[in-house]
C-alpha cells in the first residue's frame, strides 16, 4: 500500500475509532484502534519524519486533528501542540477533553 492510501486507511479508522468511542460501543472503537495504529506503523516505515503526515492537522474532521496531533508530537512538536491548545479551546465536547488530557500528559513527560 503506499503512503497516500495509508494515510487514507488511518483518517477513516480514526474516526470509527473515536466516534464509537464516544458512542460506547468499545468492541467496533478498540478494532478500529488497532486497525490506526497498524496503519500508522506503516506509514512511519515509509515516512520516517511524518512530514506527509503533518496535513492531517488541517483535516476536515476533528477526530483526525485529535490523532495526527497525538502521533505528531515527537516529531514535529510545535505544530502538535498548537494544534491541540486549538482543539483543547474548541467546544467540542469530546474532542477538547481528549486535547487537554494529551497536553498534560505530554507536558509531565508521561507521553513518548
Amino acid at each position: 500500500m503506499n503512503l497516500e492510501s495509508l494515510i487514507e486507511k488511518y483518517t477513516e479508522q480514526t474516526i470509527i475509532h473515536l466516534e464509537e468511542s464516544w458512542n460506547g460501543n468499545s468492541t467496533i472503537s478498540n478494532k478500529a484502534r488497532r486497525k490506526r495504529m497498524k496503519y500508522f506503523e506503516q506509514i512511519k516505515n515509509i515516512d520516517k519524519t511524518l512530514d506527509e503526515f503533518l496535513i492531517l492537522l488541517n483535516h476536515e474532521n476533528e477526530y483526525v486533528q485529535l490523532g495526527a496531533s497525538f502521533h505528531l508530537l515527537k516529531q514535529h512538536e510545535k505544530q502538535a501542540v498548537n494544534k491541540l491548545l486549538m482543539l483543547k479551546d474548541s467546544n467540542i465536547g469530546g474532542v477538547a477533553f481528549n486535547a487537554k488530557m494529551v497536553l498534560d500528559q505530554w507536558q509531565k513527560g508521561h507521553l513518548k
